[in-house]
């Protein structure tokens, strides 16, 4: 079973506790920190507006059902 270190795990409950945009740019700054380029294509980012309306419309329409964040937790044993 996946253990997070107490360190990790504190600064992401302190990660948190941040405002939306304060916490987007903490995620990009550590995404920036691992030297992998994030501008996508710009077909691949069409493809993934595709995609997205695609999930989004078949939510809306019933054919899939969503579940919570704390089932996921628990299916997944966190």
């Amino acid at each position: 079973m996946f253990t997070m270190k107490s360190e990790l795990s504190a600064v992401l409950v302190d990660a948190m506790k941040l405002d939306p945009q304060d916490r987007q740019q903490v995620a990009e700054s550590l995404w920036d920190s691992l030297g992998i380029e994030r501008d996508l294509p710009e077909a691949t980012e069409l493809d993934f507006a595709a995609e997205t309306s695609q999930r989004r419309d078949e939510v809306v329409s019933g054919k899939v059902a969503t579940i919570s964040h704390q089932d996921l937790k628990r299916l997944l044993g966190r």
